[in-house]
């Protein structure tokens, strides 16, 4: 999955959800919303990104002087977000109705990741900005509410439990709002492979902090890559066995780790015996397989053997002289052997 973060490249909270100039009650009303007003670096017209593929589902308010212009999205899959993973919801408002962006996105399109949904207006408001709601699931319309203020349907949220804050892409913080958002988890940490001769271990879950100090009390350095570690300290407390690695101490739980101990030098001189009984019954099995094979092709030319009806003992000889000239008139089944000598 992945995380939803703010769409600006400037963090500028002009107004949070709790302001008494437009915005109390929205949050106060039955039922609520919890808008924030954005803008960007200046007064001028920022644009506002898609951080994720989003969904066109609703547009309002073009050419109808009564009405904000309001574009409702909500995000293709699943995201991970402050407080929850599901899918996400957002609108924003203000949007002018020459827009450039906004006019290349049509209800039911998906907007890609990287480009730009729309820019800061003043469609219904005195200065460039845009109003943002954000919540959980989906949302395509909006009520009037117990204040007669005219809220986002869904199930709407505070923005900093539905955004994170990417410091790579909103690399300019203004003004938070007096809000308590939360940067998009780091995860930090090179896995090394698996060796015997070291204490190791394997990181199993995701979202494990890695800690300066073993104490959930300690700062968090960020999130530890998934794989193997080798770690040279081990602590423990009433709820945690804390483990020190390259980047810092992690905890484990039970099920967050799996632990691998270096093996003794008496074990791991065992492991190479055995090794080593292990490719000598490899070659022994070889060479009984070589030895039946033999044993076959011999038995083969004996067999073979059986099938001449000689008996060299019986046979009877015959001296020529050096230049003399012989007939031998054979018989069946006899066999005339001859032997040429020569100095």
């Amino acid at each position: 999955m992945e995380y939803f973060t703010f769409p600006m490249e400037t963090l500028n909270v002009t107004q949070n959800y709790l302001g008494t100039a437009s915005h109390l009650e929205h949050t106060t009303g039955d039922p609520k919303d919890y808008p924030i007003d954005i803008a960007g670096i200046d007064q001028g017209e920022s644009a506002v990104f898609a951080r994720v593929p989003l969904k066109v589902v609703a547009k309002r308010g073009i050419g109808n002087a009564s009405v904000t212009n309001t574009v409702w999205l909500e995000t293709g899959n699943p995201v991970i977000t402050p407080t929850f993973e599901d899918y996400a919801w957002l609108t924003l408002t203000h949007w002018n109705d020459g827009d450039i962006a906004m006019k290349k996105w049509s209800v039911g399109m998906t907007i890609p990741a990287g480009s730009i949904i729309c820019y800061e207006g003043r469609d219904g408001a005195s200065a460039n900005h845009i109003h943002l709601v954000c919540g959980r699931g989906k949302c395509s319309s909006w009520q009037e509410n117990s204040k007669g203020k005219w809220v986002m349907s869904g199930l709407s949220l505070p923005p900093e439990q539905v955004l994170f804050i990417d410091s790579s892409f909103t690399t300019t913080i203004k003004n938070r709002g007096n809000l308590d958002w939360k940067n998009l988890p780091r995860y930090i940490g090179t896995p090394v492979e698996k060796d015997d001769t070291k204490d190791q271990l394997g990181v199993l879950v995701n979202k494990l902090n890695v800690r300066i100090e073993p104490t959930t009390a300690s700062d968090s350095l960020g999130y530890i890559n998934l794989g193997i570690y080798d770690y040279d300290e081990v602590r423990k407390d009433d709820t945690y066995t804390w483990y020190h690695t390259s980047v810092g101490w992690i905890a484990d739980k039970g099920g967050w780790l799996i632990i691998y101990p270096k093996k003794e030098e008496e074990n791991m001189e065992i492991e190479e015996l055995k090794k080593q009984v292990a490719e000598l019954e490899q070659e022994k099995e070889k060479l009984v397989n070589q030895i039946v094979e033999k044993d076959t092709t011999i038995k083969e030319l004996e067999d073979k053997l059986k099938n001449y009806d000689l008996d060299l003992g019986t046979l009877s000889t015959f001296t020529p002289n050096e230049d003399g000239y012989y007939y031998f008139k054979l018989t069946t089944k006899e066999t005339l052997l001859y032997k040429i000598e020569t100095e």
